[in-house]
């Protein structure tokens, strides 16, 4: 039968590595890799049963990581992320999905940028966000992120104490936290 050969590389290594090969199957699922921590980038190569003739290597291709920053004081978060790279056509746009605690995926956003700012988080709320890249070409082929996991709560304001001075003691909002020196 048919062999299919699978060879990964991560950013922090130059050189493709056989990470498995397999039978006839479209879709493969990498499960010795931690996408939320690194881009990974994968080729194919399809060799027939005798292994005499192949199809050759693929084009690279790599995986979709999503990074966060939260704006606290203005209830933003931004995400980035890398590029997806190696479609003939190039990126068409990427599709920002959210779910919001825990319902389905729906897409809220369409841009041809790697970073998006949401604006409508709520405190108290879990998310869960995906990009997925759309293919410039009409191939209609997509590329789907990691998920990205998070609840946002809310920031809490300082707090004010009042601070007095007795004859030798520093008391704070009436507990005695040590001797003053007067």
């Amino acid at each position: 039968f048919p062999v299919t050969i699978l060879p990964r590389r991560s950013v922090n290594r130059g050189v493709l590595q056989i990470v498995d090969t397999f039978g006839i199957q479209t879709s493969y699922i990498d499960s010795n890799v931690v996408t939320d921590s690194a881009v990974y980038t994968y080729s194919v190569m399809a060799l027939d049963s005798c292994v005499s003739n192949s199809s050759g290597w693929t084009s690279p291709h790599n995986n979709i990581h999503i990074l966060k920053y939260f704006d606290y004081c203005n209830k933003r978060l931004f995400i980035t992320f890398n590029p997806y790279i190696n479609w003939a056509g190039g990126v068409l746009q990427y599709k920002v999905y959210r779910s919001s605690n825990m319902g389905a995926f729906s897409v809220i956003a369409t841009i041809n940028d790697t970073v998006f700012v949401d604006s409508s988080v709520a405190n108290n709320n879990y998310y869960r966000y995906r990009i997925v890249a759309v293919e410039n070409g009409g191939n209609t082929l997509e590329s789907q992120s990691d998920t990205l996991d998070l609840m946002f709560f809310p920031i809490r304001g300082p707090r004010i104490y009042s601070v007095s001075k007795s004859a030798t003691d520093a008391i704070v909002t009436g507990k005695q936290i040590g001797r003053a020196h007067v």
